[in-house]
Parts: structure tokens; C-alpha cells; sequence
């Protein structure tokens, strides 16, 4: 049954405590993205339509080291949260754009239920009947891997043999399953941006300052940021990805993406460290 409830929060990531994404905001561009804990998991998300751009997703209320982006922001037309999945509705520059966050908790099925993954899919297509074209920007922080934010962390890049490209940063110092309590995020493991085999999608190691940049030329640099171990007080690190949606016209094109945590180990057990469910066979 859908309702107009705009819940206090909106789930956006919901794999378990450590790994999650929410917005207590009105509109997805109001406010900053946080962990359940609320303190900042930062993700921002922009749209190209015939060489402007816009604004969807984080890029207000920053905290003063950030300034706001200097991108309009598309008109949020509707939310519909279900079990499974919140989706938004945004319309501007002729397009209309749908972007479901679905983390696949399915009780019968207990290899995806544990899976640490969520799926980002952006839906595009023409509200006037007119040929545009589109990109998408997305990224997130690497506040998503780190307890405070004077924790170092370390970055890189690899595909997998399906030849989905996959962006990974977490802490160069792995204290695996040595925190516990409440209000802790997780610094153990590493956050995960897939882009998959069968999307057209140019990715980059950055900073956050790759928004500017991206706002200004609409392209990301050629070369990855190396500048790591570093603080993510320093120079926040984000990971990125630009995907081309070329001409979009009546037929709606859709794309997605996968956020991932690897965190390695999962749980101690009677004094024994394990890794996840999903991982149980290597």
C-alpha cells in the first residue's frame, strides 16, 4: 500500500548498523546524508541535462569546512517508501529522474539477505517529448569507513573478471572487530562503488573538490588521487562515477550502481572471528 508518510528518516542504505545511509531531510538536496548514529556518510548526486547542471542529492548544510555546491537543485516531485526500497522522483531541464536505493533483505533467501550491498538505480527519460542528453555524477565519502574523522585511510582501484569496475577505501590501520558499544562507526573493512560491466561509466579516487570540478567542466580528471595514507579531515576523499546516458528521449534508460562493504570479518563467536554469511565459502 503506498501512503504520503515522509518518515522521520529515509532509509537509503539499510545492510545492518555499521553499514548504513539515511536522510532526515524534506528533500534529498536538503541536507548532508548520515549514519543512523548522525554523523555524516556523505553522498552527492548530480545531473547533466543538455550542459546544465543539477543538483539531487546532498550538497546543503555542509559543515564549515565545505562549501555548497553552486548547482541548482531539481524539483523533488515525489518519495515512496516500501519494505525494501525508497525511491525519489525528480523532474528539471525536460527530464524526469527516478532513483531507487533497494538493499534486498529477502528473509527466504538468506545469501542475499546477508549480501553487504546496495543498489543505486537511476532512471532517465523525457517528460517533454524532446531528445536530451544526460549524465549522471555520483560519489560518496570515505566517512562511510571510518570511526572519527583523524583516522587515516587508504584507497585503490581493481575489475572484476566480469569486467565491473570496482573503487575500494577503508582504514590503513585494519582493526578488525576491535570496537564495540554504540555510537561507533565501523573503521575496519572497506567501502565498495561497483560499476558494472554493462554501463558506460568513467570512475575516479578523488576528494571532494571532484564536484567543483565536475560542476565546472563536467568531466573528472584523468588520474587518480594518490595521496594516501591520509586523515579524511584532510582533504576529504570521496569515490566517483560519471555515467553517460547519451540521448535520452521518451524511452526511459536506466543504470545502476552497487554500494558494497567488504568488511572482511564479521563477527566474533565464542571467541572466534568470522566472516559473514554471504562470504562463508570464500
Amino acid at each position: 500500500m503506498k501512503t504520503n508518510l515522509r518518515p522521520p528518516a529515509v532509509p537509503l542504505v539499510t545492510v545492518d548498523p555499521y553499514f548504513n545511509i539515511w536522510s532526515n531531510a524534506n528533500h534529498l538536496y536538503d541536507a548532508e546524508t548520515i549514519h543512523w548514529t548522525g554523523t555524516h556518510n556523505g553522498m552527492v548526486g548530480l545531473a547533466v541535462i543538455d550542459g546544465t547542471v543539477w543538483r539531487f542529492m546532498g550538497g546543503k548544510d555542509r559543515r564549515s569546512d565545505f562549501k555548497s555546491l553552486d548547482a541548482p537543485a531539481l524539483q523533488q516531485t515525489n518519495l515512496n517508501v516500501e519494505p525494501l526500497s525508497s525511491v525519489y522522483t525528480f523532474e528539471g531541464g525536460g527530464i524526469t529522474l527516478t532513483i531507487d536505493f533497494t538493499t534486498p533483505l529477502l528473509m527466504d533467501n538468506l545469501d542475499i539477505l546477508s549480501r553487504p550491498a546496495t543498489y543505486v538505480t537511476i532512471n532517465a527519460v523525457s517528460n517533454d517529448g524532446n531528445k536530451h542528453e544526460v549524465q549522471i555524477y555520483y560519489d560518496f565519502t570515505a566517512e562511510l569507513c571510518v570511526d572519527v574523522p583523524i583516522q587515516e585511510v587508504v584507497a585503490s582501484r581493481n575489475n572484476l573478471e566480469d569486467g565491473s569496475q570496482v573503487l575500494r577505501i577503508g582504514t590503513e590501520k585494519q582493526a578488525v572487530l576491535k570496537r564495540k558499544g554504540d555510537n561507533i562507526r565501523i573503521d575496519w573493512g572497506y567501502a565498495c562503488l561497483v560499476t558494472p560491466s554493462s554501463t558506460a561509466a568513467d570512475t575516479m579516487i578523488g576528494s571532494t573538490s571532484l564536484r567543483d570540478q565536475f560542476i565546472n567542466s563536467q568531466q573528472l580528471p584523468v588520474e587518480d588521487d594518490t595521496n594516501f595514507p591520509r586523515a579524511i579531515e584532510d582533504d576529504m576523499p570521496v569515490l566517483a562515477t560519471v555515467i553517460d546516458y547519451g540521448t535520452v528521449g521518451v524511452k526511459e534508460q536506466s543504470h545502476y550502481l552497487v554500494l558494497a562493504y567488504e568488511d572482511k570479518l564479521s563477527i566474533e563467536y565464542f571467541h572466534k572471528q568470522l566472516p559473514g554469511y554471504w562470504a562463508r565459502k570464500g
